[in-house]
């Protein structure tokens, strides 16, 4: 297969990318090619839904809606609407954006369930062996895709995000799953920052499809000690994104990963080449 520029990116090469069965170079032109092409935008859209349809999150958030639901809800293009219709350009517009909005119930779910997020699953397997790391703290965990994968592995997990629609579905599939607290604590953001609440400090701190969508993603190192031991982080884009996809910010890697080596922390190579796990 060749890059894609000019070219419609048909089924077949879509089908491809959600195996990620194509060379990075590719997936991007692909991508950048779906992201300025309304016929292949609407396709992608379809593709993705038809390979998340019959996954167990796609029937959870179906139940979890009723009558609300939308099959083929295209939510990519509705948080871009949604974003675009305020300036956000202080941490305050950016945090009541996802605070408030419901597009992300679709969202996060199609994307993981399809197969387009990147699949961790294989490294949260690679942790579970290491039996110094019990408890995780999963930061911005939306409908709690990694923090259901973390506690199958056998964590104790502490999910954490703003008291948002994307918090409340997350409540929901815990109790419909019979997850009990003392395996998988769930507590807003809002009631740490307000210490209305405390949490328990994680061996590991884990922020995956987080860090490029906050304002200030130094932020995060008010939540966790000195002392933690583990960090993992993985940002979808070092850029800022524009047109479909507004919601990422530049993303200050060098900064970001001196302020670990700060903490004492040393970048490991042996558990995934895509996230940036760090450790004592």
């Amino acid at each position: 297969m060749t890059a894609i520029t000019k070219n419609h990116v048909d089924l077949e090469q879509m089908q491809l990318m959600l195996k990620h069965s194509v060379a990075p170079q590719i997936r991007v032109g692909a991508k950048n090619h779906i992201n300025t092409c309304q016929h292949c935008w609407n396709l992608w859209n379809k593709v993705r839904w038809d390979r998340a349809m019959s996954s167990k999150g796609i029937q959870e958030l179906q139940e979890y809606l009723g009558e609300s639901f939308v099959t083929y809800f295209d939510s990519s293009l509705a948080l871009a609407n949604e974003w675009n219709l305020e300036r956000r350009l202080i941490k305050e517009d950016v945090e009541s954006f996802y605070q408030k909005t419901n597009n992300y119930l679709y969202n996060l779910t199609v994307f993981y369930e399809s197969g387009d997020r990147t699949n961790f699953k294989s490294l949260i397997q690679k942790l579970a062996e290491n039996k110094d790391l019990t408890t995780i703290m999963d930061y911005g965990c939306g409908v709690g895709n990694d923090t259901l994968d973390l506690v199958e592995a056998g964590f104790r997990v502490l999910s954490i995000d703003f008291d948002s629609p994307t918090l409340d579905f997350l409540r929901w599939r815990l109790g419909k799953r019979g997850i009990p607290k003392e395996q998988c604590q769930v507590i807003p953001l809002e009631k740490i920052n307000s210490h209305k609440e405390d949490c328990f400090q994680a061996d590991m701190f884990w922020a995956v499809d987080v860090l490029e969508h906050m304002f200030d993603p130094f932020e995060v190192f008010e939540y966790i000690s000195d002392d933690i031991r583990f960090f993992s982080y993985f940002v979808d884009s070092d850029d800022k994104a524009n047109g479909r996809h507004p919601f990422h910010f530049d993303f200050p890697t060098a900064q970001f990963n001196e302020r670990l080596r700060m903490r004492k922390l040393k970048l490991c190579k042996d558990y995934d080449p895509q996230i940036s796990v760090w450790m004592r």
